[in-house]
């Protein structure tokens, strides 16, 4: 029977694949090249560096990660050896929306007076694009590699975009060289070409922003708000950025119930699709979701409507997620950031 190595805090995949593999559960971190070695698939999330190192002499033919990211997976090598590799892109689209929102209406920005600059319009950017849009906000988006392709109608210069936002909002893979490098895209120079008193907010790769560079930004009050969810060098953060940020959290802006269930089917299912087991195909978890409040408002709509559904989501937010108390949760447990996010209780999504 075919092994396969899954990582333990991957939710609601234990018993699934069982009558189809021999399944061996790891903490992220433990997943070693001996125990690669003998496997014909990986499933894993980011704390697995998938690489030579990892993967040199093993029989893995390939890799599915339950997570939109694919940085920790050397994508080069993984072509040179042969080896399939899977994302889940989208599955956390909607949770990384809500986190968001809920940290600009944490910061008392009002929609009528406020414009969002979404820097990465994959998947998550662009239905966040999509969400303030209906809300109320005005959005500028700026996408290079969409922009490049001819796409000047949507998607302006970076400079444009960080000169005219009052809220600067970080949506990109990490990329750390070529062209359409990411890695320490917010830095010194961005923060210097932005308003005085923009908020930044990071929820894409920790690395995306350079620490030393936003911290001298808060300092000198050219960013007025900040909210990070993700954090270079995690999970050993950066305890004086920890302490100057408005709202700080551990790596879990997506981290709802049905964004780790879309995350574990499309795993599942790349496996399934890769090894023909044709009963995992359409595999779905199946739970039981509360009914969402309905955003079906035009982006053409009145300010009065977008006005109201403003309201209504925000007035319920914090039964849903209350991002200052997870904040003042990990001000006060610094050192237990990896504890914090292997153990977190998945959010519900509720628009």
């Amino acid at each position: 029977m075919r092994k396969i190595v899954i990582d333990s805090k991957i939710p609601y995949i234990k018993g699934v694949l069982e009558p189809y593999f021999e399944v061996v559960y790891l903490d992220g971190n433990a997943i070693s090249p001996s125990e690669a070695l003998g496997a014909s698939a990986l499933i894993v999330r980011t704390r697995t560096v998938c690489n030579k190192s990892l993967l040199e002499g093993s029989s893995v033919e390939c890799i599915a990660t339950a997570t939109i990211g694919y940085d920790h997976i050397d994508i080069e090598y993984c072509k040179e050896a042969g080896i399939d590799v899977y994302t889940s892109a989208g599955c956390n689209a909607s949770g990384v929306v809500q986190y968001v929102i809920a940290a600009i209406y944490a910061s008392k920005r009002s929609p009528d007076t406020t414009t969002v600059g979404i820097i990465g319009c994959g998947n998550v950017g662009g239905l966040l694009s999509k969400t303030l849009r209906k809300l109320g906000f005005k959005v500028l988006c700026s996408d290079a590699p969409r922009r490049d392709n001819g796409n000047f109608n949507e998607h302006i210069d970076i400079d444009e975009l960080v000169s005219k936002s009052d809220i600067i909002t970080f949506h990109t893979p990490l990329i750390k060289d070529g062209c359409y490098k990411t890695y320490h895209l917010a830095s010194g120079s961005l923060f210097s070409r932005a308003k005085e008193g923009v908020m930044i907010i990071n929820s894409s790769r920790g690395e995306v922003v350079d620490t030393l560079a936003l911290i001298d930004a808060i300092k000198s009050k050219k960013v007025c708000c900040s909210a990070i969810d993700v954090w270079e060098e995690e999970p050993n953060i950066n305890t004086e950025l920890l302490g100057m940020v408005d709202i700080a959290t551990a790596h879990i802006a997506g981290y709802t119930r049905k964004g780790k269930e879309r995350g574990t089917e499309i795993a599942v299912q790349h496996i399934a699709s890769k090894f023909n087991i044709d009963e995992l195909k359409q595999w779905k978890i199946g739970s039981m979701q509360l009914d969402l409040i309905d955003l079906e408002v035009s982006e053409s709509g009145s300010v009065a409507d977008k006005n109201s559904k403003w309201r209504e989501i925000t007035d319920l937010m914090p039964q849903f997620f209350d991002i200052k108390a997870q904040t003042s949760y990990l001000k006060s447990h610094k050192m237990e950031f990896e504890e914090i996010r292997g153990n977190y209780l998945y959010r519900k999504e509720y628009f």
